[in-house]
Formats: C-alpha cells, structure tokens, sequence
C-alpha cells in the first residue's frame, strides 16, 4: 500500500511540475489561483491527522480499506502482466517468438524428467544459488 501511495505521490508531483516547461501551460496558469506551499503542507497535515482519527474511531473502515487496496494491487499486478504479455507478442525482436509465460507452461515437468535418471548418476542439487553478488536480508519492518 505504501508504494501505491508513493507512487501516486510522485505521479502528481510530476504532473505539477511539467506545466513549468511549457511556455503555453504557463500563460495559462497565471490567472490560476496559486498556492502557498505552507497552506500546501498545512492541508495535508491536517489530512493525514484526520485519516489516523479516523482509523482509531473506525477500525472497520480502515480494515476494509486495506482489503480494498490489497484487492486494486492483485487487480494491477495481473494488469501489468497482462500488459507485458501483450508487448512482448507485438514488439519481440523475432517474430513469432514465444513469450516468456509461454516457455515457462511448455518447460518439461521436473519429477516426470529426473525418473528417467539412473540412481547412480543423481547428484545432490545444491541448496543455494552463487551469483557472486551479496544481497543483504532485509530487516523486520518496526511494529507501530
């Protein structure tokens, strides 16, 4: 949820911004009301104090939001994928080259392959893949 948020923060920041490149956006923007960026943080203050008022009076109306947020995200990540699958039949650099998903559903089964495989020759697989890279174990997020 906190990335959405972020991300939505950043997108409006970026759309805030870009009149300030163009010249015809900002004749248009100078009869606009303007806006102080202490009334800016002062508003949004006072929003986000009234939102935790409103989670600890209301429990039930945080929750199902989350539940809501969680449900839009999974809705969104399919939507990407989907997206991707599309892009990637189109735009590939061969044509007629199978998609990524679509090599991974056509990978042999694993069990149905290593029964072929004499006893003798089964080797231990290793537990741990070495890249040569170290990627640091993130640390539990603080309980509020």
């Amino acid at each position: 949820m906190g990335m959405l948020i972020k991300g939505t923060f950043w997108f409006c920041v970026v759309l805030v911004v870009l009149p300030f490149f163009d010249g015809e956006a900002q004749k248009k923007l100078e009869g606009a009301p303007q806006v102080q960026a202490a009334d800016a943080v002062t508003a949004a203050t006072g929003a986000l104090s009234y939102i935790g008022e409103m989670c600890s009076q209301r429990p039930e109306v945080c929750i199902k939001g989350a539940e809501t947020v969680s449900a839009l995200g999974n809705r969104a990540k399919e939507g990407a994928l989907v997206a991707y699958k599309l892009l990637d039949k189109n735009f590939s650099d061969k044509p007629g080259a199978e998609t990524a998903a679509a090599k991974a559903d056509a990978a042999p089964n694993v069990a149905e392959a290593t029964k072929s495989i004499p006893a003798a020759a089964e080797q231990p697989l290793p537990d741990a893949v070495v890249t040569g890279t170290v990627i640091p174990v993130p640390s539990a997020r603080p309980k509020h």
